[in-house]
């Protein structure tokens, strides 16, 4: 078991990088003893110590939630003991100082980790887009190029290192590479009214267009349950299936959970033993009571304890939404991914405990990043999908590498040709290619 010594300022802030670093992330004991030290000091059982210089929380003058708080640049160092080539540095400066039975780091690794997590930079950044959300290029990652680095990951790597120099006898946790699957079920049925037929035959002019949506009308590729599943099922897989119910705006409606159509699906992925899980409305991202009501609606209908899922169209904030599913009973929210952009907004794929930084209070609810989403390459970037299916290689390599989960979206109303062509080969070889 390690020792570690810590300022007394900061004390909640501090304590929960200590749970998420050493017990979530590499599961090792620890004992915290705070003292008049304004670094951190981490005894080993050999009587060897890492000094960790703390060049954030020691140095605020009043809450640290500001954008003077925020890295006007960020410097990319090399130094030994980093998993990768060289490490961004976000607080402090690379100085490493090795002694006989001491190193000293001069890296923030518990600012830079506190700052990626919390995402308080979100809170003080005023950058909005259409939909109020924050947007990824005024994000530090996008401005400095290391938001396709898990930079988390990449710090606790290098802290692990340190003390494995030291000679640290604890042994870390087993962690294993694994694909979530999840699915964000916003439409059940594809609706082709006599209006838009009569439309298409005006405008369009396209027989075989026509001909092809007249077809879905029947057939229904949205219900793509059976094929996701499937899929799934034969590479040892479990799909999060994330229902809406109900809503305010013009960007939902478009089914009842309530219904035999949505009920028969319910019975369909629960009889397979996949997740169903929440898709809270447009405007729910700050309207605690209204979430509230969707919840119920949907535990109702599907006569299960909801428990996960994610913000319809990634409309979130924070801390406040997170603080909404908390309040609601919620356990894992897997909103934190940009709708424009992929990669590791919170600098890792790892599940990992929330803290709000406005009540100061680590919450029960957990984040599952999202990493990778269709409509991020479909709407936003407009990739031909063959560049898809490379990018999807990169982020399961650096999964795999750092032994974390590759969270991606994959909606239901993805897989045909004439909606994105292509989808369901790259989604199949995406999960096919990890048996």
């Amino acid at each position: 078991m390690i020792r570690v010594k810590l300022p007394q300022t900061f004390q909640p802030e501090r304590q929960y990088l200590l749970e998420v670093i050493f017990t979530e992330f590499l599961g090792i004991e620890f004992v915290r003893e705070y003292t008049e030290s304004f670094d951190y000091s981490i005894l080993l059982e050999n009587g060897k110590i890492l000094i960790i210089k703390d060049y954030f929380f020691s140095s605020l003058e009043g809450v640290y939630p500001s954008q003077k708080n925020i890295p006007e640049k960020v410097e990319y160092v090399t130094l030994p003991f980093t998993s990768e080539k060289d490490l961004p540095l976000l607080y402090g400066n690379p100085e490493l100082i090795e002694e006989s039975d001491q190193i000293i780091c001069h890296v923030d690794i518990f600012a830079s980790v506190f700052f990626m997590l919390t995402r308080w930079e979100e809170y003080v950044v005023a950058d909005r887009d259409h939909f109020n959300r924050f947007p990824a290029e005024a994000s530090l990652a996008v401005k400095n190029n290391f938001l396709l680095r898990p930079i988390v990951n990449e710090y606790i790597e290098f802290l692990w290192n340190l003390l494995i120099h030291l000679g640290i006898n604890d042994q870390r946790k087993v962690s294993q590479f694994r694909i979530v699957p999840t699915h964000d079920i916003d439409i059940i049925h594809y609706r082709y009214s006599m209006l838009r037929l009569i439309n298409d035959i005006a405008k369009r002019k396209n027989a075989g267009i026509i001909a092809k949506r007249i077809k879905y009308r029947i057939t229904n590729p949205f219900n793509s349950f059976g094929f996701i599943m499937d899929l799934s099922e034969r590479n040892g897989l479990t799909s999060h299936f994330y229902f809406m119910s109900g809503g305010e705006s013009e960007y939902e409606g478009f089914y009842n959970v309530t219904g035999k159509k949505a009920g028969s699906i319910f019975q369909m992925i629960r009889k397979r033993n996949h997740t169903i899980g929440f898709h809270p409305s447009h405007n729910t991202y700050n309207q605690k009571q209204l979430f509230l009501k969707e919840k119920n609606m949907l535990q109702e209908s599907v006569n299960l304890a909801i428990t996960e899922g994610r913000q319809h169209n990634l409309r979130f904030e924070v801390p406040g939404t997170w603080q909404i599913w908390e309040e609601c009973s919620m356990h894992t929210d897997s909103s934190m991914g940009y709708p424009e952009s992929d990669g590791f907004r919170c600098g890792t794929g790892n599940v990992f405990s929330v803290f709000n930084y406005l009540t100061r209070k680590k919450l029960s609810l957990k984040e599952r990043p999202l990493i990778f989403m269709d409509s991020t390459f479909q709407l936003y970037r407009k990739l031909p999908i063959t560049e898809v299916k490379p990018i999807a290689d990169y982020y399961k390599s650096v999964c795999r590498k750092y032994k974390m989960p590759f969270t991606l979206l994959f909606h239901n109303t993805s897989f045909e040709d004439i909606f994105w062509n292509g989808s369901k080969t790259i989604y199949t070889n995406i999960l096919e290619t990890e048996k």
